[in-house]
């Protein structure tokens, strides 16, 4: 399938849009999600949508397990944030969460395990 349809597709998901009735195919899909970072946003915005069963149970097991697997790596790089700040505290220093740290702070996704983090930025 074209890239812009499948850009396209990917998107509607994301806004929690209805599908269109051409889905692209799920290799496409999973290629241009990962590309983008966005592969853990999938499966929540999926089964939001209510498209998980009409999906291979491999698929939907492998989105579920990246989407759980960036939860976990997110609580442990809000863990090692916490610890900074803690850190930068006693150093009489305020820092500011920016990009990705501050939308998990502020609850900005309704999954944390949405958002990939690469790093903090503060």
């Amino acid at each position: 399938m074209a890239l812009p349809k499948t850009a396209a597709t990917l998107a509607d998901y994301l806004s929690y849009r209805p599908p269109p009735a051409l889905r692209p195919d799920p290799e496409s899909l999973l290629a241009l999600a990962s590309s983008q970072l966005i592969l853990p946003t999938l499966f929540p915005r999926l089964s939001a949508l209510n498209l998980l069963p009409s999906l291979p149970a491999p698929l939907t097991d492998f989105l579920s397990a990246v989407t759980e697997l960036n939860r976990a790596r997110n609580q442990s790089i809000l863990s090692d944030a916490h610890s900074a700040v803690l850190i930068l505290n006693r150093a009489g220093i305020q820092p500011v969460a920016l990009k990705g740290l501050a939308y998990l702070l502020a609850a900005i996704f309704p999954d944390p395990a949405e958002r990939f983090l690469l790093d903090l930025d503060f």
